[in-house]
């Protein structure tokens, strides 16, 4: 079986078909838990929930992974009294939740921005549980909780034990690793500049980041290899989230390493095509995140399998694999 018979264009589908229903549920006084994680092995249990005033789970807060997760939530279905008799901080009028604040470019796309699907309306604020890493605010994370459409609105990364006189709770629409929900896909597209005129295509390149643990040596060799079949090597950490979205929603095709830059596949135009270079995580299988976002936006794919020649990225089995993928659009 040659690479011809391995690599090709195939149309994306979910790794998993789960129900999702999506809505929005309204607790007068809630309660928010605080963060807290602890490990279990390799997993880590993750705490920080939304519960009513009697000390009901709200279901719809918790964040859920697909199958394998790593990072599981740990919330107890009902808190007991001395609980809900603490001192907690008082957060006055209508609140909306959005999940957790994901300190990381991939897991923001798919998590916090499509917690924030509900048509924006006049709020006190919205306010996010930490996750595990650090709950500070970044510019790019402004960005795009602003096109998200609730830049206007105070961003609370909350920490401890709080309370609040109305919260709005809108479900989940990204099941991580495992489906997304139309949902989540209009939210995307809500951000995205909606200029999908064809562009050039894409790659999208790692060979600055030379701290990056997945990057090899050979990296630069693959810019080449892009830039010769007429793609633009654009390097996304070195610009503003915006113009990456714009890139990214003008690329007929977008390609890039197993990772969060990939994710910018999220704003890409409906008939985008994505490539998908395999690393030494997922050395010959699509990455799950990136397949759920990619299924749920209707894309054909492409998958190159992490090809390694002395501890690096095999540079002629790749350009092969890549000649394959061309010949057959």
């Amino acid at each position: 079986m040659g690479v011809e018979d391995l690599v090709r264009w195939e149309r994306a589908t979910p790794p998993a078909e789960i129900e999702m229903n999506v809505g929005i549920r309204d607790v007068d006084n809630a309660v928010l838990s605080p963060f807290a994680v602890r490990a279990e092995g390799r997993r880590r249990k993750l705490r920080g929930a939304v519960y009513t005033a009697a000390g009901t789970l709200v279901e719809e807060s918790l964040r859920l992974s697909g199958p394998g997760g790593l990072v599981v939530e740990d919330n107890p279905r009902s808190l007991p009294p001395e609980d809900l008799g603490r001192d907690m901080v008082h957060l006055r009028g209508t609140w909306l939740y959005g999940g957790h604040w994901m300190p990381e470019f991939g897991h923001f796309i798919t998590e916090t921005v499509t917690r924030l699907w509900p048509d924006p309306r006049p709020v006190a604020g919205v306010v996010y549980h930490r996750f595990v890493g650090t709950e500070a605010i970044k510019p790019w994370q402004t960005t795009l909780i602003t096109r998200a459409g609730w830049g206007a609105a105070q961003t609370l990364v909350n920490t401890g034990w709080a309370r609040v006189d109305h919260l709005v709770v809108p479900s989940r629409t990204v099941f991580l690793s495992s489906m997304v929900h139309p949902t989540a896909v209009r939210q995307w597209e809500r951000m995205s500049p909606n200029a999908h005129t064809a562009g050039e295509p894409v790659f999208l390149s790692r060979s600055r980041l030379t701290s990056d643990p997945r990057r090899t040596r050979t990296d630069p060799l693959l810019d080449r290899e892009f830039a010769a079949r007429g793609f633009r090597v654009f390097h996304p950490q070195e610009h503003p989230v915006d113009e990456q979205i714009r890139v990214a929603s003008q690329a007929p095709v977008l390609a890039g390493a197993v990772g969060s830059a990939l994710h910018l596949s999220a704003f890409a135009s409906p008939d985008c095509r994505t490539i998908e270079l395999g690393d030494i995580r997922t050395r010959d299988r699509p990455h799950r995140p990136q397949r759920a976002i990619d299924a749920a936006c209707g894309r054909l794919t492409a998958h190159v399998p992490y090809y390694e020649q002395d501890g690096a990225r095999d540079i002629s089995s790749t350009s092969h694999a890549l000649d394959a993928i061309m010949k057959s659009s």
